[in-house]
């Protein structure tokens, strides 16, 4: 048996090569769809860049926020700064089955609620590699600066089940 090189003459295939026929591989990748085949394949944040340009938010697109498809032209306040006195005293009505409450960092079950509300619904990369997965005494530093004010570690709650789905925080701050 001796080795013999393919070059493309008209001799006879390898035997690898005997059943292949290019007609029927060409209307196979015509059949799939494809368009260019040494077109590298898109990454996962182009895929998801693609797809959020036509997909629907209900909830946020009913926010004052620029949608994902908005080139934002200018960064500036949603409307001028309102007077003290002007500024609604009563929260928000929330979708039934939800209630505000203020969670109590330094009760460590609150604690663990917040902890586990971010480590399983936040992350902080777009592949979804790298989870909010803070120690409990970085959560408390952050959110109880001295000066803190409890009222300002605003919570969601479902009324049914009393499980907190959301959560955000504010600490005060002197700009000089």
């Amino acid at each position: 048996m001796t080795d013999r090189k393919d070059d493309g003459s008209s001799g006879d295939k390898p035997a690898a090569l005997a059943d292949f026929d290019a007609e029927k591989l060409r209307e196979l990748i015509q059949r799939l769809g494809a368009q260019v085949i040494d077109d590298a394949p898109a990454s996962k944040l182009q895929r998801e860049t693609e797809a959020e340009k036509t997909a629907v938010h209900e909830f946020w697109h009913t926010q004052p926020v620029p949608k994902s498809s908005e080139v934002v032209k200018q960064d500036a306040p949603l409307h001028p700064p309102l007077p003290a006195e002007k500024i609604p005293q009563e929260p928000y009505a929330l979708p039934e089955g939800m209630a505000w409450c203020t969670v109590d960092i330094e009760d460590d079950a609150q604690l663990r609620e917040l902890h586990d509300l971010l480590l399983n619904n936040y992350v902080e990369d777009t592949d979804a590699m790298f989870r909010f997965n803070y120690p409990f005494e970085l959560l408390r530093w952050v959110t109880m600066p001295p000066g803190f004010n409890k009222s300002w570690h605003v919570g969601v709650r479902n009324s049914e089940s009393g499980e907190l789905v959301g959560f955000i925080s504010g600490v005060p701050v002197d700009i000089m």
